[in-house]
């Protein structure tokens, strides 16, 4: 049997949402026990997160991603912020100021200035430097880690700081300013970015823009919200069934659109942020 930090993350934020909102202390007891196990198990020597491990937590070799990172990271911050627990706190920071301060890669202002956050590294966590070895830059996770970075506010007033940077790499590298919405991929060395538009990418897109907005009050990230809110509403949302359409590749007269409804984690999570700043 395989362990996966990416499985365990979804399990560890399902039982802090659990103790959120039912407040049962099963469930925040459980959160804990599961957080304590993943620090003794899923850890790396260089301070991230090993991909796989065995039923014993002895890892498996391999590359290594981002993605496990910001699931964990988003999951320990949830259950800390639902119950005070000064471990998980720990747990946030600890996730935190490795991305912050080792997976993060300031931009030249040539180049659109920012920061961002590569897809995948090798063992000792150095990214993959090109296409063709197998590096890129995910741009809907350069979003997603700029709304987990700008609420994670309380854990280190450092993390909204980086928000900011990584969102405005976001928007200089994938951002389509004539409809709205974001691209698929750029890549580090200099690659021609995939443009295509798929689902979760502008879920992640209108999340991080809604959070910045609200936060900052820029006129500008209001007008790429209302820009890409209108993007989403024509092409995405059923309007006959509800819900969104699985498209891989906007718009979907291209063929890129599935007759199925996605999974709803990053519809979701943009509807509860939605929501929080509303009240």
């Amino acid at each position: 049997m395989h362990k996966r930090a990416y499985g365990h993350a979804f399990a560890l934020l399902a039982l802090a949402e659990l103790y959120r909102v039912g407040r049962d202390a099963r469930h925040r007891d459980a959160a804990l026990r599961a957080w304590a196990e993943i620090e003794t198990g899923f850890f790396d020597a260089m301070g991230g997160l090993v991909n796989e491990c065995g039923r014993d937590f002895k890892p498996f070799p391999g590359a290594r991603t981002q993605n496990p990172v910001m699931h964990m990271f988003e999951a320990v911050l949830a259950l800390a912020e639902g119950s005070g627990d000064k471990a998980a706190q720990a747990g946030a920071r600890r996730l935190g100021d490795f991305v912050a301060y080792r997976l993060l890669q300031g931009q030249a202002e040539s180049d659109g200035g920012g920061a961002r956050i590569p897809e995948w590294y090798d063992e000792a966590w150095k990214p993959l430097p090109s296409k063709d070895a197998g590096g890129y830059i995910d741009l809907g996770h350069q979003f997603e880690w700029s709304h987990l970075l700008t609420t994670g506010a309380a854990v280190s007033p450092v993390y909204p700081q980086v928000a900011e940077r990584v969102l405005a790499y976001a928007l200089a590298a994938g951002y389509d300013e004539i409809d709205g919405g974001c691209g698929t991929r750029a890549f580090p060395d200099g690659a021609r970015a995939d443009a295509s538009k798929g689902w979760w990418q502008q879920a992640e897109c209108l999340h991080a823009l809604l959070v910045a907005a609200q936060a900052s009050g820029r006129n500008d990230l209001w007008r790429r919200y209302e820009q890409t809110l209108g993007l989403v509403r024509e092409q995405l949302v059923d309007a006959g069934q509800g819900g969104w359409q699985a498209a891989y590749a906007l718009p979907c007269r291209s063929g890129g659109c599935k007759d199925e409804q996605p999974d709803p984690y990053h519809m979701v999570r943009l509807h509860q942020a939605a929501l929080k700043l509303a009240t």
